[in-house]
Parts: structure tokens; C-alpha cells; sequence
């Protein structure tokens, strides 16, 4: 287990250009490159503090009709927690081994 500021870090946080799944509040799931990395202190299922990594993304757009000249366009979506930290019915990323929540 890692630790940051003598906080635990349970998860492996990503590095930029790591491809990652963002689900969406929706509950769409769509790959993600990341982008920018840095950490939230959140808590555990114990209620224990830990730092949860938080990302920015850039996903391709889910609407086929939003395209230019380069092809379909790039969306940005930020402040992005990890699943383990999420907002009941917000979004998050995780990693394409780990199981999706409902």
C-alpha cells in the first residue's frame, strides 16, 4: 500500500497517458486518456481517511454527429474520482479489471 502525506492510497493511481474507463453519470462507460492526475482525500468502506486519485480525462465525444474535419471530436471531462470515492449517481474512472458499480 502506498502512502501519501501519511495517508494510505489503497488503489494504484494512473499516470498521465494511461487509459482508463470513465462512467458517466449516465452510466455510460467510455475509455479515457488520461490527462492529469492528483489525489482527494476521501474514506474507505472502514471510514478511514485515504487518498483517492482523481483524474481529468479527454474521451471521444458520444454523440456521432459531433464531428470537424478531424474525425469525431475530443471532449474533456475533469476532476474525475475514483470509483471507491464516488458520489452516489455521479461519475468516476477505474481501471478496465475492476468491476463496474451500480
Amino acid at each position: 500500500m502506498i502512502t501519501v502525506d501519511n495517508i494510505p492510497m489503497p488503489i494504484e493511481a494512473p499516470s498521465v497517458g494511461d487509459v482508463v474507463i470513465y462512467t458517466s453519470p449516465d452510466g455510460f462507460d467510455f475509455w479515457g486518456l488520461v490527462t492529469k492526475v492528483y489525489m482527494q482525500i476521501g474514506m474507505d468502506m472502514r471510514r478511514k481517511l485515504v487518498n483517492v486519485p482523481c483524474v481529468n480525462l479527454a474521451i471521444v465525444s458520444p454523440n456521432p454527429d459531433d464531428v470537424d474535419c478531424c474525425g469525431r471530436r475530443i471532449e474533456q471531462v475533469i476532476h474525475i474520482i475514483h470509483m471507491m470515492g464516488r458520489q452516489p449517481k455521479g461519475s468516476y474512472w477505474r481501471w478496465s479489471n475492476e468491476n463496474k458499480m451500480y
